[in-house]
């Protein structure tokens, strides 16, 4: 449906796909945020983390002389121990750093 080029889901495929009578709508009791550029995804994944760690979620890392601010590492993440790391980050399975 979505061409090999730029295209602007909300101006092409949005409206052909309503035409077509194939675009829904789902309810979200949450929060949610057009991250499509990539300063509004930085954006998103801080506003996440900074909420995680509001909550005292266990997946944000304990603060450290390596690590600052709201930060996840996956468990089979290998971080070196010289690493300095956030704030804001999440590091994904089998990351190496």
């Amino acid at each position: 449906r979505v061409p090999m080029q730029p295209t602007s889901i909300e101006r092409v495929i949005f409206p052909a796909m309503a035409r077509e009578g194939k675009l829904y709508d789902l309810p979200l009791t949450g929060y949610w945020m057009d991250v499509g550029k990539p300063q509004d995804f930085l954006s998103g994944q801080r506003i996440f983390l900074n909420a995680i760690a509001a909550q005292k979620d266990d997946r944000i890392q304990k603060q450290s002389n390596s690590i600052t601010g709201a930060v996840v590492i996956h468990d089979t993440a290998q971080v070196a121990k010289s690493s300095l790391i956030g704030p804001n980050v999440v590091i994904g399975p089998n990351v190496q750093i």
